[in-house]
């Protein structure tokens, strides 16, 4: 009798392909959230559409689409992101690090800086993918969110890069302890007023402190400019991210 209600069971439960076409969400982000439940490579889920899934597995796929349709960033879901080769940590503590924000570590890694500070942090993204590429680098990383700090050293930690990174609390580039060669940041620069009319995945979920750059959107850089002045050796230089571009300033 057991073994028949063994049976009975399976047979009624869910595959992976009914699960993928009944989840109305664009195929990539269920595939994602599944092969994520799962712990599975997505191919899996192509190459095996039948492959039968767990009750408890189909309930937390359920709960996950529920809170995707309401807006929740996949990211956050998941609780990881990549960024430039490196599996991150990610949480409502910082936000989800952007792939064009790769750019900005691939110029920071052509100058080869015997020291610099990642400024606003957030998970640490940028100063753990130079960390990883540039061993003999001295690398600060500054945030004025001691959460977000607390993500960043969990994210250092979980790479071996705990003792590459002094994390510092404090308003920008004020807390550094020393000259640095250079400064990277990716600070808020989201306008004030456009802030309410961002997606709703964003505005929603991710910390404004991370987003609002003032009324112009300019607010953190010209303070950031400003402070530098005392922070950079000579020839020392900015790499900051504004409107999706990678730009420079040579604070006078």
């Amino acid at each position: 009798m057991k073994t028949k209600n063994i049976l009975k069971l399976r047979r009624n439960l869910t595959n992976v392909g009914s699960l993928l076409r009944d989840s109305n969400l664009p195929a990539l982000e269920s595939e994602i959230l599944l092969s994520h439940i799962l712990r599975i490579p997505r191919t899996r889920l192509f190459a095996h559409p039948e492959t039968k899934v767990r009750f408890e597995d189909q309930k937390t796929f359920e709960a996950l689409v529920s809170r995707r349709r309401s807006g929740e960033p996949i990211a956050y879901l998941t609780g990881e992101k990549e960024f430039y080769g490196l599996k991150l940590k990610v949480d409502r503590r910082a936000l989800i690090p952007r792939p064009e924000t790769e750019e900005l570590v691939l110029e920071a890694l052509k100058l080869n800086p015997s020291s610099l500070a990642d400024i606003g942090t957030g998970s640490g993204a940028i100063a753990l993918a130079l960390a990883t590429h540039l061993p003999k680098a001295k690398i600060y990383a500054s945030d004025i969110s001691e959460e977000a700090l607390e993500l960043a050293r969990e994210n250092a930690e979980l790479l071996n890069l705990g003792a590459r990174i002094r994390f510092l609390k404090g308003n920008l580039c004020e807390p550094l302890p020393q000259k640095v060669d250079l400064i990277v940041a990716n600070l808020p620069y989201i306008m004030t007023p456009w802030i309410k009319s961002l997606p709703d995945e964003i505005k929603n979920y991710e910390p404004v402190l991370a987003l609002d750059g003032g009324d112009d959107g300019l607010l953190w850089y010209r303070q950031l400019f400003d402070l530098a002045k005392d922070k950079l050796n000579p020839n020392g230089r900015i790499l900051y991210e504004l409107d999706g571009r990678v730009l420079v300033e040579f604070p006078r």
